[in-house]
């Protein structure tokens, strides 16, 4: 099965998406003060992998990454 890989970074203040369908993600906060997943604070150093081997497993919600602040970086990469 084909994927379409996505790789994005948070340098300061921005929203990434991660759309339904997704079949693997990497959350990984780097540096800041502010990030949020789905809503829920997070701190600094926190990497939340996610990886679906079987074709029926997949994301069924979408989950957003907003960052904020000075010195904030965030990278999330996706592949649906």
């Amino acid at each position: 099965m084909f994927v379409t890989p996505t790789f994005a970074t948070i340098d300061g203040t921005g929203t990434i998406s991660i759309p339904v369908g997704t079949r693997a993600f990497h959350i990984n906060v780097v540096s800041g003060q502010s990030t949020t997943i789905n809503g829920v604070p997070v701190q600094v150093g926190t990497i939340w992998p996610y990886t679906a081997a079987d074709a029926k497993c997949i994301l069924d919600t979408a989950i957003t990454v907003v960052a904020s602040g000075v010195a904030q970086r965030t990278t999330v990469f996706y592949a649906v």
